[in-house]
């Protein structure tokens, strides 16, 4: 009946022991996921700002007035290497 007991008591331990370990493998799993996927959204942000800069830059180069949007607003711009 001891060894019975001691069985399951070690036997019990050891799932637990495997459910602890599956568990903190699953939350650094899921950390370093949410880590990727944060960097490759602020990689994009990035990307795409310097493509409306590089895009601006581009454009001032006519000397012609030019509409840069932004939610509901509206901006005529210009450069100003172009007033002289």
């Amino acid at each position: 009946m001891k060894k019975e007991r001691k069985k399951i008591l070690i036997i019990s331990l050891i799932v637990i022991i495997l459910l602890v370990g599956a568990y903190f493998g699953y939350r650094a799993y899921y950390n370093m996921r949410a880590d990727r996927n944060l960097y490759i959204f602020e990689q994009g942000m990035e990307y795409g700002y310097t493509q409306a800069v590089l895009q601006v830059i581009n454009i001032s180069y006519s000397c012609e007035p030019f509409p840069i949007y932004a939610e509901n607003e509206t901006r005529e711009l210009i450069s100003t290497d172009c007033l002289s």
